[in-house]
């Protein structure tokens, strides 16, 4: 205070953060324990993400099927396109009005690559995660249930 009388803080006399005084005209107060050090702002960090060890595997393969399906995309765009590129010209019935060299071969084998992912794409296929989620899901019931089986 300005007489230089000291005044104790103790759990009544603090507002936590976040928190609302009604019902007054005005106060007097004073910051305490404030900053990015407090208890209150190192336990607000975000949790951590927690993924079974199922799913982390399931991940690890399905970015393993992902590379793998790129790879073989790539080498048979490579082969698509030099194919076309060299020999196109003398199967007309495949490629009608094309001189197959109107576009560079580096252009033919990215846009191959395309096409041989998208057609490769039954590599991952969307049921192996949906067959894992129900797998997952009836474990869970059986073992959280206890079921009699008659005989």
């Amino acid at each position: 205070m300005n007489d230089g009388a000291l005044i104790p803080i103790d759990p009544d006399q603090i507002l936590l953060r976040g928190s609302c005084l009604r019902n007054t005209d005005w106060i007097i107060g004073v910051c305490i324990y404030s900053g990015h050090e407090t208890k209150i702002m190192k336990n607000g960090s975000n949790a951590r993400a927690k993924t079974s060890k199922i799913a982390l595997a399931t991940n690890k393969y399905i970015i393993f099927t992902m590379l793998l399906q790129f790879v073989l995309s790539l080498i048979a765009a490579t082969a698509t396109a030099l194919w076309t590129f060299y020999r196109g010209s003398q199967y007309w019935y495949i490629y009608p009005g094309d001189t197959n060299t109107d576009q560079s071969l580096a252009l033919q084998i990215s846009l191959q690559t395309g096409v041989w992912f998208i057609a490769l794409m039954n590599f991952v296929p969307i049921s192996l995660l949906v067959t894992l989620e129900m797998i997952n899901f009836i474990q869970a019931y059986f073992i959280s249930v206890d079921i009699e089986v008659c005989d």
